[in-house]
């Protein structure tokens, strides 16, 4: 699994597939159904990031079930995230919300914050595709503040910069500027000089 995994962050899809099928007749023949239900999910991301999004369906739905069967809520709230962007890459922004909102509420019962930031993010964005700007800054507004409070430093220069491009659109440019600029200083203290860049170019 954790091959599969190195190879679907190198963006080799063949090789990716390969080692999560080994490690799922590895788990199927031990009647492992959690660590299963994770090799069925990430079969659907490798799927997915290739936009073949039957296959990816398919390897995400047999993921669902065995996490319901194991009532694995991490699990759970994982795969409602991974449909939740395969839904937004295709442009199904409520579906895609919907699935959001499902992983929020799963990730309340034993997630970590960092994973609640993950979801919360992803969900602004959508928000933002559909034009409710204010649920979008109300998910920013809370990461922001959970991303401080954990020290998160990437995080909160995310949130503020998205939080200013907001602002932006809705006219209020001393506060678009004062975040865009904030989150600008953040990234540069990081050493992140793409996201610096953008944040100027925004």
């Amino acid at each position: 699994h954790l091959i599969a995994s190195i190879y679907r962050k190198l963006e080799d899809y063949e090789n990716a597939a390969d080692y999560y099928q080994r490690a799922l007749t590895i788990n199927r023949s031990l009647k492992k159904p959690v660590k299963m239900s994770s090799t069925l999910r990430g079969l659907g991301d490798v799927y997915s990031r290739q936009d073949d999004y039957i296959n990816a369906i398919k390897y995400y739905e047999e993921a669902l079930l065995l996490a319901r069967q194991s009532k694995d809520s991490i699990g759970l709230a994982s795969i409602n995230h991974s449909l939740s962007i395969l839904y937004s890459k295709q442009g199904a922004y409520k579906k895609a919300i919907n699935y959001e909102n499902n992983a929020l509420e799963l990730n309340e019962l034993s997630g970590t914050t960092n994973m609640y930031l993950a979801l919360a993010i992803h969900r602004s964005q959508l928000y933002s595709k559909i034009g409710n700007y204010d649920k979008a800054y109300q998910d920013l507004m809370k990461s922001a503040e959970i991303s401080q409070e954990i020290d998160s430093k990437e995080n909160t220069a995310k949130c503020w910069h998205a939080m200013g491009n907001l602002e932006g659109q809705k006219g209020n440019y001393a506060d678009a500027l004062n975040l865009i600029v904030k989150a600008a200083d953040l990234y540069e203290e990081l050493d992140i000089l793409t996201s610096h860049a953008n944040c100027w170019f925004d």
